[in-house]
C-alpha cells in the first residue's frame, strides 16, 4: 500500500536494515573484490593489523547509506 512507481518506499518507524554481508570492489585499497559474510543480529566488530581496512570497510557502508550518488 502507498507504493508509488519509480519512488522508494518512505522510511517508518518500526523498519530496520538488516546486513548480513558487505561485498567491496574498486573502493579506495580494496581493487579486487572483497566480501565479509556471516553478520549477525546485534554488534559485529572489525579487528586486524593497522592499514588492513577496518576504516575503509566503516567507510564504505557509510557511503552507501547517508552519501548522495
Amino acid at each position: 500500500a502507498g507504493r508509488h512507481p519509480g519512488r522508494a518506499p518512505r522510511w517508518r518507524e518500526g523498519c530496520s536494515v538488516k546486513i548480513t554481508r558487505i561485498r567491496l570492489e574498486q573502493f579506495k585499497q580494496f581493487r579486487k573484490p572483497v566480501e565479509i559474510t556471516g553478520l549477525t543480529d546485534g554488534i559485529n566488530l572489525f579487528t586486524g593489523p593497522n592499514e588492513a581496512g577496518k576504516s575503509t570497510i566503516v567507510a564504505a557502508v557509510r557511503a552507501a547509506f547517508f552519501e548522495r550518488h
